[in-house]
């Protein structure tokens, strides 16, 4: 069969590869520069994610984003997603440690307190000011203040 006459169902299926042990479904077509995979779908190029979602469970309403529970950008796997709206998805990436600053192993508003210590700073910069949060026993207990500290934020605004 042709590729411009298979379902975007039998694309999806095709070009995708089960992990068994990790229970993602890795798109095996073409994946964009941030690390996403791409499909055509009804002439439109799209996200592999947002068009699995909508075979297998319809329309995503509109201002709502397709966002991974297993944080692999190139998963296809419908159990795997959910929706959820742009402030959703920032403040998931920030509980995961997936933010900017998360390359050091901490998450995002999280610094060690000092080298030898085993306590953590919790940080947050708000109207361009960096604001400390408090010192916590836990990377956890510093990561969930951070968290609350920005979301509380940006729901003010």
């Amino acid at each position: 069969m042709k590729q411009k006459n298979k379902t975007v169902a039998e694309r999806l299926d095709e070009y995708s590869l089960p992990v068994p042990w990790s229970g993602c479904a890795l798109w095996m077509g073409r994946i964009d520069e941030r690390g996403y995979g791409r499909i055509y779908v009804r002439g439109r190029n799209t996200t592999a994610h947002r068009a699995a979602w909508e075979v297998m469970r319809g329309q995503i309403p509109h201002g709502l984003c397709v966002l991974h529970k297993c944080d692999v950008k190139c998963c296809v796997n419908p159990e795997h997603l959910f929706l959820g709206t742009q402030h959703d998805n920032v403040i998931d990436m920030s509980k995961k440690g997936r933010g900017a600053r998360s390359k050091i192993g901490l998450p995002r508003g999280v610094a060690r307190a000092n080298t030898k210590s085993s306590r953590f700073h919790a940080q947050a910069t708000l109207n361009k000011r960096h604001v400390h949060l408090g010192t916590f026993a836990t990377v956890e207990e510093a990561a969930a203040v951070a968290a609350a500290a920005r979301q509380a934020y940006w729901e003010k605004l």
